[in-house]
């Protein structure tokens, strides 16, 4: 009897530890949501529970999708509720009509309603992802609880400038139907949440360098860390420096 009692009290509570780490350890699952034109590849993956979703805005060009995040995301997923995608045009994504900053928020809006991400949003930018990281963050700031910028593009220094070229047309959008200009037009000089900016630190030139800085002055919380052994792609470099800051931002 007090064998059969001891079972009976035991089960519950494995069963509780196993729902646990089902739930923490979960594979993502690639979904294709549709919001009117464009049909986005999306994977989510991790807990809910925690209360926070952090949210990878990948750079533009040729090669830039959410594989960028393929050292950071299965890590984060164990602990956090995590999505990463590819913008139309770029990745598993197919392209559609050209847009703009209130066309992006609106449909990004839509997208984090499809995924029930959490009211909670880290939003976490790489390369022009800065850019797409902050007009999340302007059309919805009460949502966002931190930005982190990693090696992100400053309209101080600007796009066309950043990518060598001298028209607008010439900048390597790769084939995504983005309008860069109307992007970097459109960007506020002040947010209303904690921003951190992790920069490069190869190859990392006094021009680059000014605007990493000009962009502390994007919040009254903010901070700089320079990855000494990364070049631009930091998610693929140092993810384990990537990781630690998402995790910190997530803590407080």
């Amino acid at each position: 009897m007090q064998a059969n009692k001891f079972r009976w009290v035991k089960a519950p509570f494995l069963i509780a530890m196993l729902w646990q780490l089902s739930a923490c350890s979960a594979p993502a699952k690639p979904q294709r949501i549709q919001v009117e034109d464009w049909s986005i590849h999306i994977e989510c993956a991790g807990p809910r529970e925690s209360g926070t979703t952090i949210w990878l805005e990948h750079g533009i060009g040729k090669n830039a999708n959410s594989t960028t995040w393929d050292k950071v995301f299965p890590k984060l997923a164990r602990t956090h509720h995590v999505c990463r995608y590819d913008r139309p045009g770029a990745g598993k994504s197919p392209s559609a009509s050209s847009y703009g900053p209130e066309t992006f928020a609106k449909h990004i809006a839509a997208l984090m309603i499809a995924v029930n991400a959490n009211d909670q949003l880290i939003l976490v930018g790489h390369s022009f992802g800065g850019y797409t990281a902050r007009h999340i963050a302007q059309s919805q700031p009460k949502r966002i609880k931190h930005i982190i910028l990693l090696d992100a593009l400053s309209e101080t220094l600007g796009f066309r400038a950043a990518t060598n070229v001298k028209e607008w047309k010439d900048v390597p959008t790769g084939n995504e139907p983005i309008d860069a200009e109307k992007f970097e037009a459109a960007l506020s000089p002040n947010l209303a949440m904690p921003v951190t900016i992790l920069t490069r630190g190869q190859n990392l030139s006094e021009n680059w360098l000014k605007s990493q800085q000009n962009l502390l002055k994007l919040s009254k919380i903010s901070s700089q860390i320079i990855v000494e052994k990364s070049g631009h792609m930091i998610p693929l470099d140092a993810p384990q420096i990537v990781i630690r800051t998402i995790e910190a931002a997530a803590q407080h």
